[in-house]
């Protein structure tokens, strides 16, 4: 569902802030 989509996008947002530090 939305949720899963969700969860996914924030994974994503986090690995790419984690790279940058």
């Amino acid at each position: 569902m939305q949720a899963e989509n969700l969860l996914q996008f924030t994974i994503s947002l986090t690995s790419i802030f984690n790279s940058k530090q």
